[in-house]
């Protein structure tokens, strides 16, 4: 027969919260007894008060003549230790993972409901996924709320703890939501690269990851900031290809080109060493996987669009099925990153699908010199000083034979006669043919040629019928400083569409 007297409460009739733990739940049935400290009021039923275990005061609740509906809610919503880690909502975290010393709120949550919420005591919590306020962990006077003090709607002093009501939605882009749609709580959505690691990983990932991310560069491990994990959630929440993307756009936007040529293990420095140091294989793997794809789709200046590890191609592997020296295949990417982004870079290992049907469009496009200086209309020993200006950036080794010639890319090429038919006409003046200009002038073909595009020499008209520079007329006597400013050449240059 049951014996009020001998139960640590007289009354048990109040209702958990949805995420209320044990440890709320006996804070709220000391205050509905009517006393003011938890801990004395644990000491006198023979609880341990001074330091807090969940997992005793979940003992002591589901002790009481409650439900089995309401023991198994209490249970779910209680960290309990067990193997070295906590267990909460059939999720394991990490001892650091979760603090007791101290409460943490949200003050819109508590003016719809004075109890205390689980996932306030999640570390890397800092914001409520629901109102998006900071957690707070001090009163209006600046004073923290000890576990001591039962009552969760005001402080001992008389201090307000809830605030004013705000539109409850939960904000899926945040690792609190994330959390506690894994906990039970929230209806259940995808999040392929986090679905299969422990949360106390997913923490640890999206706290790397966002670090990385909201900050620039860094020789040191950045602070983490209110909303730091949700960036890193964000980033990590999708597939391996957003992920690749958002870290290829970091390094864009923070990093120089002379930074961006480094090896990849130097350009994510610290990151890279804490993401070698996750305890989680699959963690470990898919990070340092995305660091890798990054850096090449920031080299390329390519977005990936398949960053799957099995669609992946080693340098190594490309050379061999191209035909190619390896050392021709880096030359051949570097003229392609000088081109696309002014990055000639030379550590690349391995492309996604759309890189390598880049990659072979622009193997079976190259040029020989001679076959440069046919198009281009000059002598294939005179291409050099447009070598030297930046216009050809030339590809070593891009032979699989004995060969040791030199190519060039199509796109440059094409890039120059495109400049060559859009040279604004000098419209004043004699004119002499190209090569009669030169030899008139005993200037070297190439350095004319250079000069031509840099506006330096004026142009009177262009015969389509010739190829390249051999179809120009060349202004005589022309004298850049004497014409008007909307009569001078433009500088051309050639990006990497050639236009």
């Amino acid at each position: 027969m049951l014996d009020r007297l001998t139960m640590p409460f007289s009354n048990w009739s109040i209702e958990p919260g949805k995420t209320e733990g044990a440890l709320g739940y006996f804070a709220r049935l000391v205050d509905d007894e009517g006393h003011d400290s938890m801990r004395v009021y644990s000491k006198w039923i023979e609880v341990n008060g001074r330091n807090i275990v969940p997992a005793s005061l979940l003992e002591v609740v589901c002790g009481l003549p409650i439900s089995d509906d309401r023991r198994r809610r209490l249970a779910h919503a209680t960290p309990v230790e067990r193997d070295g880690s906590y267990w909460l909502g059939g999720q394991r975290f990490a001892k650091r993972d979760l603090s007791f010393s101290g409460r943490r709120w949200c003050a819109a949550c508590l003016a719809e409901k004075a109890y205390h919420r689980n996932w306030w005591d999640i570390v890397a919590v800092r914001r409520c996924p629901y109102h998006d306020l900071e957690l707070a962990d001090r009163d209006i006077d600046n004073r923290p709320v000890g576990w001591w003090w039962p009552r969760f709607d005001v402080t001992k002093s008389g201090n307000t703890l809830a605030g004013e009501r705000r539109p409850n939605v939960l904000r899926r882009g945040t690792l609190a939501a994330y959390l506690l749609m894994r906990m039970g709580y929230e209806d259940a959505w995808k999040a392929p690269l986090l679905d299969d690691l422990d949360v106390t990983v997913v923490i640890d990932l999206c706290h790397l990851v966002g670090r990385l991310v909201s900050n620039p560069k860094a020789d040191t491990i950045p602070e983490l900031e209110t909303r730091t994990a949700d960036v890193g959630y964000r980033a990590v929440s999708r597939d391996r290809v957003h992920l690749v993307n958002v870290i290829a756009r970091w390094m864009t936007d923070n990093l120089s080109n002379a930074e961006i040529d480094a090896s990849y293990s130097v350009v994510f420095g610290w990151a890279y060493n804490q993401a070698r140091s996750l305890p989680d294989v699959s963690a470990r793997r898919v990070l340092l996987s995305a660091f890798r794809k990054a850096h090449v789709a920031a080299l390329t200046g390519n977005r990936a669009v398949d960053a799957d590890e099995d669609s992946m191609v080693s340098l190594t592997a490309l050379a061999a099925d191209l035909g190619m020296d390896r050392r021709g295949l880096t030359s051949l990417v570097s003229a392609l990153g000088a081109v696309d982004g002014g990055r000639r870079g030379k550590r690349r290992l391995s492309f996604d699908r759309s890189q390598v049907v880049e990659i072979r469009r622009e193997v079976e496009a190259m040029l020989t010199r001679e076959e440069v200086g046919e198009l281009l209309g000059i002598r294939s020993w005179e291409v050099s000083p447009l070598v030297a200006a930046g216009y050809l950036t030339p590809v070593e080794r891009a032979s699989g034979d004995a060969g040791r010639g030199l190519r060039f890319l199509r796109r440059q090429v094409d890039g120059i006669l495109s400049s060559i038919a859009a040279i604004p006409r000098v419209a004043i003046g004699a004119s002499r043919k190209f090569r009669a200009y030169c030899r008139a002038e005993k200037r070297p073909v190439g350095d004319v040629a250079v000069a031509v595009l840099k506006g330096e020499i004026g142009v009177l008209r262009l015969d389509p019928k010739l190829s390249g520079f051999r179809g120009l007329h060349v202004s005589v006597g022309f004298n850049r400083s004497a014409v008007q400013p909307d009569q001078l050449m433009i500088v051309i240059n050639c990006d990497k569409h050639g236009e």
